[in-house]
């Protein structure tokens, strides 16, 4: 499922057991997005956004996101201070599963990383494979069809695990583009991607669980990390694919945010680099 960043080569680094504290959405964000954790939940609050840090650290901030309109909520209280805000769906928690395809950001991201403000962040918030899987990719990506090795499914399970793997090599894609945009712009930049939360597709013993919901489980939780470095910038920050090479299993996503202070060089009197990915 993911062989588009495969042909990336080693210039993309894959951090292994990673994992979300919740199986929801707007929870995890109200986590990633703050210096909010386990033990300081009022940080969401309390405390400034990803969104505002970087805004008062001289970056142009961009909010694109391709989930429905999170209303009333802190996140969107949150996203609505970046200097451009942007919602690309517009079905509602009723039409999720008719939302439109994550690759109709690609051409504003193309956009705004060549316009604006020369020091710039771009947050992404993409659809990914919520359900319905077979509604989160093309045509043309239609890739799995024969059977799992190593599961016995029914028919119509094996149809929906199949259209998972294509909606999962569907983002794939997508992020591959993502990156060979930056790379076509060239100076120094990343991309960091990583999934709010997983999705159980029969992965229990049982084979009875479809989805992602508050009773989280191990497969809900566990979620994919990559980070891609642009060359300039592994140029100027050598320690960082380095420091990937001693990174230990066990991250948690709720941290993130010290792992995005801590790539772009900059300093907080909340940041603590022992909570970097790359500690």
């Amino acid at each position: 499922t993911n062989e588009f960043t495969d042909e990336l080569g080693e210039s993309v680094m894959r951090f292994r057991g990673v994992r979300s504290p919740f199986a929801q959405t707007i929870p995890v964000l109200e986590r990633v997005l703050t210096f909010a954790d386990a033990e300081h939940p009022d940080r969401v609050w309390t405390k400034g956004s990803v969104i505002d840090y970087f805004h008062d650290a001289g970056f142009e901030t961009y909010w694109l996101s391709n989930q429905y309109a999170l209303d009333d909520t802190a996140v969107t209280a949150m996203t609505a201070h970046a200097d451009v805000s942007k919602c690309y769906n517009f079905s509602g928690m009723k039409r999720f599963e008719k939302a439109g395809l994550d690759g109709a950001l690609l051409p504003d991201f193309a956009k705004f990383i060549r316009g604006g403000a020369r020091r710039k962040v771009l947050f992404l918030h993409l659809i990914g494979s919520h359900s319905a899987y077979v509604n989160r990719y093309p045509d043309d990506f239609r890739h799995f069809t024969g059977p799992v090795p190593g599961r016995n499914l029914p028919p119509a399970k094996l149809q929906l695990v199949n259209a998972y793997d294509d909606s999962i090599r569907y983002t794939d894609w997508v992020v591959a583009e993502l990156i060979r945009e930056l790379s076509a712009v060239g100076g120094a930049s990343c991309l960091l991607y990583f999934s709010d939360h997983g999705e159980d597709i029969y992965d229990s013993t049982d084979e009875r669980i479809l989805g992602h919901g508050p009773l989280a489980n191990e497969p809900m939780t566990s979620v994919p990390f990559m980070l891609w470095l642009s060359p300039r910038l592994d140029e100027l920050r050598g320690d960082i694919r380095r420091r990937f090479v001693h990174a230990k299993d066990g991250y948690g996503l709720e941290n993130v945010i010290h792992t995005l202070i801590d790539i772009s060089s900059l300093s907080n009197a909340d940041f603590v680099l022992d909570k970097s990915i790359l500690r």
